[in-house]
């Protein structure tokens, strides 16, 4: 990886990307795809439409408005990609703060405005960057993206990758980030972003694939095997979309194999200062086999420790940093409903909705006061 300074330089070197024979071979019916399609240079040079896993499909529209102005000098041609450039790049294996960046400010900050629902980008650098990360504080993670090039890429090895020299020439296609919580044994893939350019090729199941594949890689170099792997999204009362896009969203992480956890969650704090996040729902990988369901519930442990491991990510692991969130309301609902449930029922069907109000109102009959 290679980043030059006063111009943008990406190269993602053979031996750095994921570019094992498996993952090329497991992106060939993307390839297939892209080669049957188009794309306009317009529609390509506006901000992507994109979202977090909670958000798949969608999130806010952000970018050019479509109206042709006077001045306007888009270009309204069509070409193909390359498509034998089509790679997926890990950023823990192969760290470039520019391809980082511009995932972040292409894809991260128009569909995630809000500062409070949003990782911020120092923290992924901590998380990523080589030099200066460390599994230490308590997570590994590690951001996929996945780009294709429109220029011809001459001298690539047709089994192994390719180097992106020229960012101009660089697209972004989609991009994940997971987080592989080590005390608590479980994984949580936090966003999955896909360009509606490149929706209904297969990518968004391809990735959610990768993403699996990645955190049980995080979790054999800590010697152990995942216990569960979660994701979020925002229910429909959370309002960051219309009732109908994030019904779409649903259904599209249905058929990836999540479901509804019966368990009242809130995604806490992002950093020290942040506030909870309500209107969301915790889900649980299962599969996508389509046989009939057999796990029907999970082990409230699992998902507690879970929580008290994100807690412990932003304020500090250590026996002092409790008292930073042991008074917070959410904190207090989630050892309450530990208190009284053992096991947590995980609910097969749609939609996902938010939980954490039932239960609130719950402990709010049961404690008064207490509960606040």
């Amino acid at each position: 990886e290679s980043t030059r300074t006063g111009c943008a330089v990406i190269v993602i070197a053979h031996s750095c990307a994921m570019t094992d024979r498996g993952v090329h071979r497991r992106l060939e019916p993307i390839r297939r795809s892209l080669s049957q399609r188009s794309f306009s240079r317009r529609s390509l040079s506006t901000c992507s439409d994109v979202g977090r896993i909670g958000a798949v499909g969608g999130g806010a529209s952000v970018g050019g408005d479509g109206d042709d102005r006077d001045g306007d000098d888009s270009d309204d041609s069509t070409f193909d990609f390359d498509v034998s450039t089509l790679s997926l790049v890990s950023l823990r294996n192969a760290y470039s703060r520019t391809l980082l960046d511009r995932f972040y400010e292409e894809i991260m900050i128009p569909t995630f405005p809000l500062e409070d629902e949003r990782d911020d980008l120092e923290d992924w650098v901590c998380g990523l960057d080589p030099r200066v990360r460390s599994d230490d504080d308590g997570v590994a993670m590690d951001v996929l993206v996945l780009v294709c090039s429109e220029e011809t890429t001459d001298g690539a090895d047709d089994r192994c990758g390719y180097d992106f020299k020229d960012d101009d020439g660089l697209i972004i296609v989609a991009g994940c980030a997971v987080e592989y919580y080590i005390r608590s044994n479980v994984g949580l893939v936090s966003y999955v972003a896909v360009s509606p350019n490149f929706r209904r090729l297969g990518v968004m199941c391809t990735l959610n694939g990768e993403a699996q594949r990645t955190l049980r890689q995080l979790a054999v170099s800590h010697d152990k095997t995942p216990r569960a792997v979660f994701a979020e999204t925002n229910t429909v009362d959370a309002g960051d979309a219309p009732p109908e896009a994030i019904e779409a969203r649903h259904k599209a992480l249905y058929r990836l194999g999540y479901r509804l956890l019966e368990f009242p969650y809130k995604q806490p704090p992002l950093a020290e200062d942040g506030n909870v996040f309500g209107n969301i729902a915790l889900l649980v990988h299962c599969g996508v086999s389509n046989k009939t369901e057999v796990e029907h519930q999970i082990d409230t442990s699992i998902i507690v420790e879970f929580v008290l491991d994100f807690y412990g990510s932003v304020f500090g692991y250590e026996p002092d940093d409790l008292q930073k969130y042991e008074h917070c309301s959410y904190y207090k609902l989630v050892k309450w409903f530990e208190t009284r449930n053992s096991i947590t029922a995980i609910q097969y069907g749609l939609p996902f909705y938010d939980v954490a109000s039932r239960f609130e109102n719950e402990m709010r009959e049961e404690c008064g006061a207490d509960a606040h």
